[in-house]
């Protein structure tokens, strides 16, 4: 994990308090049917009514379980997609804490959520090989190639693999994802590839040309996320890690 990174977690976060921001959206409608005395005329749903309509997207928000409970790390500029990487694969190998092998079946429940049918069952998954890694070197047909975030996992002595390429502003090079295909067919029985973006349309050639990888939006990973980890124990989770999924959740939308 970035030094830099592991020293701000540290720092204690604010818990979020929705009271300004209620107050102010009451400001602003206050003024806008003022002006426009017919608006004055319309219903309001309360929030508590759209709490309810937010919670199958994104949790319960107000729940002090909830990524946006916490502030974001905030250390003067955009993480890099290499500092994300190893952060994650912080939080969720299995060697850095008790409670890491659960964090990673939830992240891995996640993904095949959104993947479709998943390839295994997390929950009967032999936690004892689960190894992850990140920025994992690959041989390619031409050159050397790394891996963002490769997870390993055995069921039935079968070795599966979850392969996680992570974009921001960048796209993939030419053969990147193929060598990455081929390299990861050879060395494992099933695998699933995932390849993460901001905007999964504006990478179209990649659902287009390569069927066998799943594209996501950071958005959509990061909210069904917290809906799993909400389903999760509370013990497998902390503020250090929800502040983690915070700053990604800042980063996803250009922060």
């Amino acid at each position: 994990m970035d030094p830099n990174l592991r020293a701000l977690s540290q720092v204690p976060r604010k818990i979020w308090d929705s009271g300004p921001a209620s107050w102010y959206f009451d400001l602003l409608t206050d003024r806008v049917t003022s002006a426009i005395p017919s608006l004055a005329a319309m219903p309001v749903h309360p929030w508590a009514e759209l709490r309810q309509d937010v919670i199958p997207f994104y949790g319960d928000i107000e729940s002090p379980r909830h990524a946006f409970s916490v502030e974001p790390l905030d250390w003067g500029g955009r993480l890099l997609e290499r500092q994300v990487t190893e952060t994650l694969c912080h939080y969720l190998d299995p060697k850095t804490g008790s409670h890491a092998a659960a964090r990673c079946a939830v992240f891995l429940q996640t993904l095949f959520d959104l993947s479709g049918a998943p390839p295994i069952d997390t929950t009967k998954a032999d936690r004892t090989g689960l190894r992850i890694f990140a920025e994992f070197h690959i041989d390619g047909r031409k050159k050397s190639r790394r891996i963002d975030l490769l997870i390993e996992m055995v069921q039935n002595g079968d070795i599966h693999a979850a392969v996680l390429e992570f974009k921001f502003e960048h796209h993939a090079t030419k053969g990147q994802l193929d060598d990455i295909e081929k390299w990861t067919n050879k060395n494992y029985n099933d695998i699933s590839l995932f390849f993460i973006v901001p905007d999964i349309s504006a990478h179209k050639n990649i659902q287009d040309q390569y069927r066998n990888w799943k594209v996501l939006s950071w958005h959509t990973l990061l909210r069904r996320l917290e809906l799993n980890m909400q389903a999760a124990s509370a013990k497998i989770d902390d503020e250090q890690y929800r502040s983690f999924r915070r700053t990604m959740f800042r980063r996803a939308t250009g922060g």
